[in-house]
């Protein structure tokens, strides 16, 4: 959802610098892109790839994969 915002956004923002008063208008927008961007894209924990063999279980996941699990 924050991608699709923030694409949205970008779009309008595109828009307004064609315009000639865009300074105003930009600033008006400030708060709008400041929320946009107090959205975590994801959380930290999401994004680890557990590295080694020691942590992969390779098994478990071939297995997930083969049932769609």
């Amino acid at each position: 959802k924050r991608i699709e915002m923030a694409s949205e956004m970008a779009s309008r923002i595109d828009t307004i610098l064609l315009s000639d008063n865009h300074e105003e208008t930009l600033a008006r927008l400030q708060a709008e892109v400041d929320g946009i961007n107090a959205f975590p894209v994801s959380e930290w924990a999401q994004l680890e790839l557990p590295l080694g063999l020691g942590k992969l279980r390779l098994w478990r996941s071939l297995w997930a994969w083969a049932t769609g699990r």
